[in-house]
């Protein structure tokens, strides 16, 4: 019998090592994990394919992570979606620019804040959802 994944994350980044790095771990973590390498394609797989967090990196070419995390907020269906912001930026910057996001994450070598703060970002996640279907 298998057990079912923890949670489905998709992970935005267009640097693929990084995103290979970050897929391997959260599946070994046991997590069921969905990747895109901008943000067009992350908006269609998260229309097409629900997920309970997006890890944003927010420097990304042609679509920032900035205006996938708006774009997300902003589509009813997805509105609710956790949002983890995944970058080399401070959080002042990235709040000054967007502030609904679930979890900061700054891009750090250990692995044990990276799960921890993801796991964070999915209780966040589900509190939201929780929250707006009380309403």
């Amino acid at each position: 019998m298998t057990t079912p994944p923890l949670a489905r994350i998709l992970i935005v980044d267009d640097e693929g090592d990084l995103l290979q790095v970050l897929q391997f771990v959260l599946e070994e973590e046991g997590y069921n994990v969905l990747t895109a390498t901008n943000g067009a394609d992350a908006l269609q797989l998260v229309s097409s394919d629900p997920v309970d967090l997006v890890i944003l990196d927010m420097s990304m070419t042609k679509m920032s992570g900035f205006e996938v995390a708006q774009q997300l907020r902003a589509n009813e269906q997805t509105s609710r979606v956790a949002i983890a912001i995944h970058t080399g930026l401070s959080e002042d910057a990235v709040r000054a620019r967007f502030s609904d996001y679930d979890v900061y994450m700054r891009k750090v070598d250990d692995v044990s804040i990276l799960v921890g703060s993801i796991r964070q970002a999915i209780e966040n996640g589900r509190s939201r959802r929780a929250g707006n279907q009380a309403n």
